[in-house]
């Protein structure tokens, strides 16, 4: 059975995209694959997600979806498929790839993606030919009756407010933001930002430990009463990370990192992190286990640098994996 492909443009992505580079990223990636190519330009998650799904709707062979916008949109697509198709976490039958259009890309940047978009979009042709893909594992967030999926991290604890925090931040200081994404490059913003917000943090949770979350975990029925002070559950090795995740496509699995809160420890987490992972909990979770967090109260956290919040109970675990399109070996 003939694949189909899909290419959908996120306009919102980044500093936001021009509508031609659409049909630009058409024509070159149908010249290469040598098949037509179904183009949607979109304006925001929400119809990402709305595109995908009418895409997978209309297609019951195998698809290659390509995302050429951010991690939220990468996710947004995620999401569509995982509630879709969830057969797709087993069978292989779709296949993704991403352009580093957006703030972060930081899972494309993994897997070798160039920044230029026609260079991408060329490596990424020829990955569908050559079918040169990886198994990725995917992750499953299960709060207040809803259940979320992600690809790349979900960050806890105070690690897990920053996305807030920057958001806050766009809306208040966007002049500023879009004038230093135009002068040194959006993705670099990014990684200025994310130490910044997470420094500010931990010098509050430095003099005022209630700031740290107190929580219980629970992982295969054993219990854990904790001071959180920052988390997260990975899909692959992060350098501004100090965790050694333990995470695979084969078989499916992602690896949780949980830091407890110590008086030295939170600005020891910005200044010497990987001193201050020596005393985090490392737990693989794989398709088979459920890591639960329970708290009083709502509470931030993110998965894919999307800010979210749960109420007092938050589930956590790996619901499969998906092939992804990777650059050249």
């Amino acid at each position: 059975m003939k694949q189909r492909t899909l290419l959908i443009l996120n306009k919102t992505a980044g500093l936001g995209q021009e509508t031609t580079l659409l049909e630009k990223l058409r024509r070159r990636l149908e010249g290469r694959i040598g098949q037509e190519v179904d183009a949607e330009s979109t304006e925001g998650h929400a119809q990402v997600t709305q595109v995908t799904t009418e895409f997978l709707r209309s297609n019951k062979c195998p698809v290659a979806i390509i995302v050429a916008g951010g991690g939220g949109t990468l996710r947004a697509v995620v999401e569509a498929v995982c509630r879709k198709r969830p057969a797709a976490l087993k069978d292989n039958s779709v296949t993704l790839a991403q352009l580093r259009l957006g703030s972060g890309n930081v899972l494309a940047k993994h897997f070798g993606i160039p920044k230029d978009p026609l260079k991408g979009i060329d490596m990424i042709a020829d990955g569908i030919k050559n079918r040169r893909t990886t198994m990725h594992p995917i992750i499953q967030a299960q709060h207040n009756k809803r259940i979320l999926y992600g690809a790349t991290l979900c960050g806890l604890g105070q690690f897990g407010k920053v996305p807030g925090d920057l958001a806050r931040w766009h809306e208040r200081y966007e002049r500023t933001r879009r004038f230093l994404g135009d002068m040194i490059g959006i993705e670099k913003v990014t990684l200025l930002e994310y130490p910044v917000a997470l420094l500010i943090r931990c010098i509050g949770c430095t003099f005022t430990p209630r700031c740290s979350d107190d929580i219980t975990i629970t992982i295969r029925h054993k219990h854990n009463d904790i001071r959180l002070l920052a988390g997260a559950i990975m899909t692959f090795p992060l350098n501004k990370l100090p965790f050694n995740p333990t995470a695979s496509g084969k078989p499916p699995s992602v690896s949780a990192h949980l830091i407890p809160w110590k008086p030295s420890s939170a600005l020891l987490l910005v200044i010497a992190p990987r001193f201050v992972s020596r005393r985090a909990i490392d737990i693989n979770l794989t398709t088979n286990d459920i890591l639960t967090i329970e708290e009083k109260g709502t509470h931030e956290f993110f998965l894919d640098e999307d800010p979210e919040t749960f109420n007092g109970r938050l589930s956590l675990g790996c619901a499969g994996r998906l092939p992804f399109i990777t650059g050249e070996k």
